[in-house]
């Protein structure tokens, strides 16, 4: 009577129905689940929050898993309503828990039944299957007894056209034998002929291989004159500059270089007398590539006889390490045609 109140809507009456109860019964009495239920939800309706979260707490420590997936579901809202977020979620979690146990437990015992039906069907089935093949075994000993007679009689009959055809075989294979065997002869002979026709060429490649060795040696012979050279140039060029590193104006450049004095008009004309004398070819590759002013071809002359850093040089010249910077790249790009690193381009100013 107290659930027919409370999904009419009367819920006081559903309440007062079911608490007398709950009052007059122990509280382990597993039967009190449904008064819980009732009470719980007619003060949930009723907004009578603390009474409802009293009776579905109580609800949720029986024993069913619908009574604890119906309890955690309220205890969440109330909870919610009351900024209790973390019991709400502990229960949002519990209640998708038991959610999730009783779908599991109603496909198992739908699964269950289905299995149950699938085998009392496969039951009546195979019980058919085997009365139709009771039949049917009576009915093929008959025809496999007439086609035993039949294959037995085919068979003499086939022995006899296998053997005469085993004859007429024999025959066509001993004549495809000869004939085999000339055209293996006439193949021979071919491939004799071909060989020889090979060996010519052969021997013609031979002289053709012979001709390409001696070229090879002399261009060997060309290659190792050419790294002699090379590497006599290469001497000279660390001779002339250890010459360099030997004179007045070298020591002038590291002494300013490393107090952080610029060079003097006097000394540069110095430094250009000096690098005239011994490296009386670099000028004239510079300004053949493309001309440059006094100052750019200054600081690609200090790059060629000196390990100074580009600060250094800068300070040399009197200009900033930024000036010195932009002309490199300036100069990178107009001396070797691409952008390429500091390296790269001091390498290739001291190989001039």
């Amino acid at each position: 009577m107290a659930s027919y109140y409370l999904c009419n809507g009367e819920y006081d009456k559903a309440k007062n129905l079911a608490l007398p109860v709950v009052s007059t019964a122990g509280e382990d009495n597993p039967s009190l689940d449904s008064f819980y239920d009732v009470l719980a939800l007619s003060y949930f309706r009723l907004g009578r929050c603390d009474s409802a979260r009293c009776y579905f707490t109580k609800l949720y420590h029986t024993n069913t898993a619908e009574a604890k997936k119906e309890a955690s579901k309220y205890l969440a809202k109330i909870y919610r309503e009351e900024g209790d977020i973390t019991a709400a979620l502990d229960f949002i979690l519990q209640y998708e828990e038991y959610d999730d146990s009783l779908k599991k437990n109603n496909v198992e015992t739908s699964i269950a039944r289905m299995n149950a039906m699938y085998n009392y069907s496969k039951y009546k089935e195979r019980t058919m299957q085997l009365e139709i093949r009771a039949r049917r075994t009576a009915v093929v000993i008959s025809v496999s007894a007439i086609a035993v007679v039949f294959i037995l009689v085919w068979g003499v009959l086939r022995y006899r056209k296998l053997k005469r055809a085993g004859i007429e075989r024999s025959m066509r294979l001993e004549k495809f034998r000869v004939s085999l065997q000339e055209q293996s002869e006439n193949s021979i002979n071919e491939r004799e002929k071909k060989i020889s026709e090979l060996e010519n060429k052969l021997s013609v490649t031979h002289s053709l291989y012979a001709a390409k060795a001696k070229e090879i040696e002399l261009l060997k012979e060309s290659l190792k004159n050419r790294s002699n050279m090379i590497s006599s140039e290469r001497a000279l060029s660390d001779n002339v500059r250890f010459m360099f590193m030997e004179t007045e104006i070298c020591s002038i450049i590291e002494t300013k270089a490393k107090n952080g004095h610029p060079l003097s008009s006097d000394e540069t004309e110095m430094l250009l007398k000096e690098a005239n004398r011994l490296f009386p070819s670099f000028k004239l590759s510079l300004f053949s590539i493309c001309t440059m002013s006094a100052q750019d071809f200054l600081m690609c002359l200090l790059i060629k006889v000196s390990d100074l850093s580009d600060s250094r040089i800068a300070v040399l010249l009197g200009r900033g390490r930024s000036t010195i910077s932009k002309a490199k790249s300036k100069l990178q790009r107009r001396l070797l045609g691409k952008d390429c690193t500091g390296e790269e381009f001091d390498k290739f100013l001291k190989s001039l």
